[in-house]
């Protein structure tokens, strides 16, 4: 680490807050990035953010290509590995899968807070939701807004989208974009391989890392299908996180509920995934930006969310025999 580097450590406050030390901890590993990085790569671009806690240079500098995209080596912190580890642990000993029957769904019901935002500020607001998916491919088939139906309406057009999706799901079979309860019961429980395969399956995008891409994906994935996952490819995913760059933990309270959010950082943008302690599972999603050209809103009758939180949600799922 340079000089210019143990001065910005040093000049910590004596008790730095989340949102302090997690600049501190990004800007380094990002300089030691940017540092040994070939000049011919272009600049990555910044878009939605998530980070917090921990303090660490880089291990490894090396870029390298990855699957679809460039895996961009800012270190993932010692502490998200121990929670990360702490969650596999449980979650290996939770109950098995459901089984499904013909014709029953994926029902998601969520609250949580999001930003409505301008070209300078992001004012929070609530934001509920409640979704139905069929578990061949995950595909929507209704969302509530409260009591509104967005896929009804002048503007909706549900038999197309939903026909589109079918469509798409029979061209390019099951995986992480599209999953299926079989295609998640067979998934390896060996962490490597499981890591290799999910990087495999990250759709290209020239603006974002590798592991960025992937972690949304599994976002996604999780909101949807977290239910379905068998004990081992539950804790087998955990421990494949292992292998990401860019993560880090924010420890989170939620309606009372002690939760753990792990967070991917790309620039100024991130992603997160809420996992519940006591049984390894994830239980939401959010997302932050760090950036200085946007100022955040705190909801004026809501919860005061943590410095640069754009997005924060938890979800219910349970299995439905239809709409």
């Amino acid at each position: 680490m340079t000089d210019p580097d143990l001065l910005a450590v040093r000049q910590l406050a004596a008790e730095p807050t989340d949102e302090s030390v997690t600049r501190s901890w990004y800007r380094i590993t990002q300089l030691e990035a940017i540092r040994s990085r070939p000049s011919r790569m272009r600049r990555l671009t910044p878009v939605i953010a998530a980070l917090s806690v921990v303090l660490l240079a880089a291990a490894s500098v090396t870029v390298v290509r990855v699957g679809p995209g460039t895996l961009w080596p800012v270190a993932s912190t010692p502490e998200t590995i121990d929670v990360l580890n702490a969650l596999a642990d449980t979650a290996e000993h939770g109950p098995a899968a459901p089984q499904l029957t013909e014709g029953q769904l994926i029902r998601v019901k969520s609250e949580g807070w999001a930003g409505g935002c301008g070209n300078t500020s992001c004012t929070i607001e609530a934001q509920p939701r409640e979704m139905w998916f069929d578990p061949q491919g995950m595909i929507v088939l209704k969302i509530l807004a409260g009591t509104q139906n967005l896929m009804e309406g002048p503007k909706a057009n549900a038999a197309e989208d939903i026909a589109q999706q079918r469509q798409q799901f029979q061209q390019q079979q099951a995986g992480l974009n599209m999953p299926t309860p079989q295609w998640l019961a067979g998934l390896p429980t060996d962490s490597g391989a499981l890591l290799t395969l999910l990087r495999e399956q990250t759709a290209d995008n020239d603006s974002w890392t590798v592991d960025h891409q992937l972690w949304d994906a599994m976002g996604q994935l999780y909101s949807s299908s977290e239910l379905l996952l068998p004990p081992a490819v539950r804790a087998a995913l955990l421990r494949s996180f292992r292998g990401l760059s860019g993560l880090s933990v924010r420890h989170v309270t939620i309606d009372g509920a002690q939760l753990v959010a792990i967070r991917q950082t790309d620039g100024d943008s991130g992603n997160e995934i809420i996992f519940d302690p006591q049984t390894g599972r994830a239980v939401g999603r959010g997302s932050s930006y760090t950036g200085d050209d946007i100022t955040i809103v705190q909801a004026p009758n809501g919860p005061v969310l943590d410095p640069g939180i754009l997005y924060q949600a938890t979800w219910e799922q349970s299995i439905v025999d239809g709409l």
